[in-house]
């Protein structure tokens, strides 16, 4: 389950709103990429389309959409 707070939405509609996207037609795809001296990296990025391999969390009015090989 994911969690967003008011406070987690506002910055995110504003950080879209920078690169001319809203909440209404982005998802927010997170996830884990190995690499880097710790073995793990996280990685966000604002997508307009849903990743064929993720699960969808709607929160607060954001789509999180995480890759399923992320969830372990």
């Amino acid at each position: 389950m994911v969690k967003v707070s008011t406070t987690a939405k506002d910055k995110l509609a504003s950080l879209m709103m920078e690169e001319g996207k809203s909440l209404e037609s982005t998802y927010i795809s997170v996830g884990v990429t190995s690499g880097g001296c710790s073995g793990l990296s996280y990685k966000m990025e604002f997508t307009p389309d849903m990743p064929e391999n993720a699960e969808l969390y709607e929160e607060n009015g954001v789509k999180v959409v995480v890759e399923k090989k992320s969830m372990l």
